[in-house]
């Protein structure tokens, strides 16, 4: 289990510090080019509501494991 849980940590790591390079991928981008600012805040968007599902299953799946 021990294995299991230092898996699931790495990944939430992963998700969270890619989610983090997009963000500032994208910053980085509309600092070159103001002009797409409007195609890029969509995507900046669409990244963190992914990594707020991502990190918000990983915690539904630690409550269901610490009650059964």
């Amino acid at each position: 289990m021990s294995q299991i849980d230092q898996i699931t940590l790495a990944i939430q790591s992963l998700l969270v510090a890619g989610t983090i390079v997009r963000v500032i991928i994208c910053f980085m981008k509309i600092s070159f080019n103001p002009d797409q600012k409007e195609q890029i805040i969509p995507k900046i968007k669409n990244a963190l509501g992914f990594m707020i599902l991502g990190v918000s299953v990983f915690s539904i799946k630690d409550l269901i494991l610490y009650y059964f």
